[in-house]
């Protein structure tokens, strides 16, 4: 007897628990579809309300957006996996244009919102600012106007912000500071003012902009910015690898505490108006990829403004040192051969550098632009350039050079142009060039040269154009160059 009555009351149980489970998942249906469907209903006309502002679409990206197929299957539709919801919309260079739509801000789940490199105009609509949970943006390579997005703090979760090659104004706002997940920030190419970030109380930077110790990235190139670049910047910002400012109007000195970000990978200052020299302690930067100053007013005029370069003899990785068009003079150093062995681009022009090109400038075997025009080189071409077998460009170009063009040249078989024009070089033209399969333009003029155009040189197939006047060349003129 006990035994059946065991037996009821456990069927009895099984049999109850399954009518409640059946009621709770009826109860949860009834109460969660109208919720869910609402969620999907406003998705679904924030998309047509995007749709409705585009004027023009090329590619027919919006056919698929009609009502017989679901939008979470629309061209650059991203649905979350457990709800019908839009995370993702990705129109990125589908050539459209028309306005951004504030129908967008209804998106309430989206994390990733790229319409890059379209021809959207008109200004980013502050409705945007409702997408809290936006980890990604990026709107260049289009034509928004109007001022900088204000109401930044609601992106808590922001961390790439790409708005670079718009037109857009004003000043980059405080609350910049308060997106402490950001990662890249870019902003090049625009029409952004004021002083680098603006502090509207005091012009300096703003204190809430350092609390983006993450940033791997910042791009604000080509703005209108000014003042000066705060000594203290570097110990910031220990994550950033890249730091790009260039053309920004930029005044002072390049801050030396940038030694302490030991993660910079690549500096990027060119166009502005700094001066002052750069800093010895960037060869602690062990990793430094890339390190450009260009047309700026660096240097003091004092025979140790070379110095630097010393230092950067640690920079092991170094591929790339444009120093061009500054104020630097002295010697050229001899640690310049000691250099990265890694260094591709080397860039000197434009200073008033004297010395000669040391024969050990073959250790950096891995160049392919070697630029040293325009300044007060001495002595001879060694024949080791020869050795830089990897050389596409070498420009020599308005020094003091004496001697012979060195035959090693003909060994430069990448070499793409040979400029050497405005110096003192003599004797014969070496007939190794015709060697320079790659060779477009051989520019020799205005030096002291002899003898004939050799004929290896004349039948160079790749070969367009010869500037070789102001020389005492003799014989015909060649009836064709190359082909």
């Amino acid at each position: 007897m006990k035994s059946s009555l065991a037996s009821f009351n456990s069927h009895t149980y099984q049999a109850i628990h399954a009518v409640l489970l059946v009621f709770l998942f009826s109860f949860s249906l009834k109460h969660a579809a109208p919720a869910a469907f609402h969620g999907n209903e406003t998705d679904k006309l924030a998309l047509l309300g995007f749709k409705s502002q585009i004027t023009e679409d090329p590619s027919r990206v919006f056919a698929s957006w009609n009502e017989s197929v679901h939008f979470c299957r629309w061209t650059g539709i991203k649905c979350g996996p457990r709800e019908e919801r839009v995370i993702g919309l990705n129109l990125k260079g589908l050539s459209l244009a028309g306005i951004i739509s504030d129908h967008l801000g209804n998106l309430s789940l989206l994390n990733s919102l790229d319409l890059a490199e379209n021809s959207f105009h008109e200004e980013i609509p502050p409705q945007l600012s409702r997408l809290t949970r936006l980890q990604y943006l990026n709107l260049s390579f289009n034509y928004l106007t109007g001022e900088f997005p204000v109401n930044l703090s609601h992106w808590v979760d922001l961390e790439s912000l790409v708005l670079d090659h718009n037109t857009l104004v004003g000043q980059i706002p405080y609350q910049v500071g308060s997106l402490t997940k950001l990662v890249k920030l870019y902003l090049k190419n625009n029409n952004l003012t004021g002083i680098f970030p603006v502090n509207s109380l005091s012009g300096e930077f703003p204190p809430p902009f350092y609390n983006l110790s993450s940033l791997e990235l910042i791009a604000l190139s080509f703005n209108n910015f000014s003042g000066n670049l705060r000594s203290d910047l570097g110990h910031y910002f220990p994550n950033l690898p890249k730091l790009y400012l260039g053309s920004c109007q930029f005044i002072g000195s390049i801050p030396s505490s940038l030694a302490n970000a030991s993660k910079l990978l690549q500096l990027d200052f060119p166009e502005n108006n700094l001066t002052g020299n750069i800093p010895k302690g960037f060869g602690n930067l062990r990793n430094l990829l890339w390190l450009n100053v260009h047309r700026n007013h660096l240097g003091y005029g004092k025979h140790d403004d070379l110095d630097y370069v010393n230092s950067l003899t640690n920079c092991s990785s170094l591929k790339m040192l444009h120093l061009g068009d500054n104020q630097f003079v002295g010697t050229l150093p001899h640690s310049i051969v000691n250099l990265s062995s890694q260094i591709q681009r080397l860039l000197i022009f434009r200073n008033r550098i004297g010395g000669s090109i040391p024969r050990e400038i073959s250790n950096l075997v891995n160049l392919n632009l070697l630029d040293m025009s325009n300044s007060n080189l001495t002595g001879r071409i060694p024949d080791s350039i020869g050795r830089l077998t990897n050389l596409g460009g070498l420009n020599l170009v308005s020094n003091l050079l004496t001697g012979v063009i060195p035959s090693s040249t003909g060994n430069l078989t990448e070499l793409v142009y040979l400029y050497l024009p405005l110096n003192k070089l003599e004797g014969n033209i070496p007939s190794t060039l015709g060697i320079c399969n790659q060779l477009l333009i051989l520019a020799i003029s205005d030096n002291h040269l002899t003898g004939t155009i050799p004929q290896q040189l004349i039948a160079l197939s790749s070969l367009t154009k010869i500037y070789a006047f102001y020389n005492s060349l003799t014989g015909p003129l060649p009836v064709y160059i190359g082909n």
